[in-house]
């Protein structure tokens, strides 16, 4: 078991999870209207569909990257690809800090997000939102798809990591002939990053050319 992440939806979705997805973007558009930003319509089913398979471990690789950018200025050590991130203390710190008010939300939409469920839309707005869970959708925080393509784009300069993949993240032969020729790069020390880094940004490259919502699922 894993993580999903889809964009779109299939055309032939069952009937029950059309409704389902189509109360979640209602409660997404009440919160979307409660911060004065502009609603977004997702089509269920929709034409086009993306989908993509990591770890749970995973996102965490790159949230505790992020997060020590953050807090230290500078990446984290490398970690054992068997080792757990999640609970990272650069990841604790990140939290404690932004809630301080001691650093500003410089990855908030990769970090304050639900690693299992929810939805990242193609709307753009500064916070991540329903931080107070006021209203019950799926992963309690809703990001920006606009954002989080932002933020790992960033990521991706410090990981000496080209912002678009043109091959499939899986696709171990492509990822060979990538450190072929990016040889010294920094991402060659953190290859559970830059997988993570580089499916996000596909992700959000499809959901801002579908018009539909990243889900995690």
């Amino acid at each position: 078991m894993g993580l999903t992440v889809c964009v779109g939806t299939p055309k032939d979705v069952e009937d029950v999870i059309r409704a389902r997805y189509a109360s979640d973007f209602r409660l997404v558009n009440q919160l979307l209207k409660a911060e004065g930003v502009a609603a977004h319509k997702e089509r269920v089913p929709s034409r086009d569909w993306w989908t993509a398979e990591m770890s749970y471990g995973s996102l965490h690789f790159l949230r505790r990257f992020a997060a020590g950018i953050a807090v230290n200025g500078v990446p984290p050590e490398p970690l054992k690809r068997n080792a757990s991130a999640a609970g990272a203390p650069e990841i604790r710190a990140y939290w404690e800090k932004r809630q301080a008010g001691e650093i500003g939300a410089q990855y908030d939409h990769l970090v304050f997000h639900s690693d299992a469920e929810g939805y990242y839309v193609p709307v753009d707005f500064p916070e991540v939102l329903n931080c107070d869970n006021a209203v019950p959708i799926p992963g309690e925080w809703l990001g920006s798809a606009i954002r989080l393509r932002q933020e790992c784009a960033d990521l991706a300069t410090w990981l000496d990591l080209p912002q678009t993949v043109d091959f499939d993240p899986d696709d171990d032969d492509a990822w060979k002939q990538l450190k072929k020729k990016t040889r010294g790069a920094v991402w060659h020390k953190y290859p559970i990053e830059a997988f993570v880094c580089a499916t996000l940004l596909l992700a959000c490259d499809r959901s801002a050319e579908y018009r539909s919502a990243i889900v995690f699922g």
